[in-house]
């Protein structure tokens, strides 16, 4: 048994003996709330808990998050999304369904404003790398006659049926 495993057990033994301690202390509270929160209630009432649960996560939830990762309120939030005019800060279109995401510096941690999910996957997937970002963007400015592979004239759909392309 390694001594993580005796740690834990420990921790646990000491957990059971607090809630113990604590259940017996408040029999007058736990007696009723058994009653109130019974399986069968539970049952009977399970899409409503689970709807109320969820709605509440989604605002509740939403607010530590951003608070505990960025450092911003849901007021902040707020005021940089009407400050950007309720779009994404990058490509200019308003989410549809989904809350913009925070977008912020990974090495300073401050936030640099609010994006949708494509543009911040986009700058995600470069490495928030300026230079990868220009590289990128000469590539996509180049001349398409001066890449590696030119295009052919003929197409593979056009070589099973048997015409030719008018390029």
């Amino acid at each position: 048994m390694s001594v993580y495993e005796t740690y834990s057990e420990k921790q646990k033994a000491q957990r059971r003996k607090a809630n113990r301690k604590w259940a017996a202390a408040n029999k007058d509270y736990i007696t009723p709330w058994r009653k109130a929160n019974s399986r069968r209630s539970y049952r009977k009432h399970a899409v409503k808990i689970l709807a109320l649960a969820k709605a509440n996560y989604n605002e509740v939830g939403r607010s530590k998050v951003l608070f505990k990762k960025y450092g911003v309120t849901e007021k902040q939030y707020a005021e940089l999304f009407n400050k950007q005019n309720g779009a994404c800060a990058i490509c200019a279109t308003a989410p549809n369904w989904k809350r913009l995401a925070v977008d912020h510096n990974h090495d300073t941690g401050h936030v640099r404003g609010l994006l949708c999910a494509k543009c911040n996957r986009g700058i995600g997937l470069f490495s928030d790398d300026r230079t990868l970002l220009d590289r990128a963007i000469r590539y996509l400015n180049t001349d398409s006659k001066k890449r590696i592979v030119p295009r052919k004239d003929t197409t593979i759909c056009d070589k099973m049926s048997g015409r030719q392309s008018q390029l």
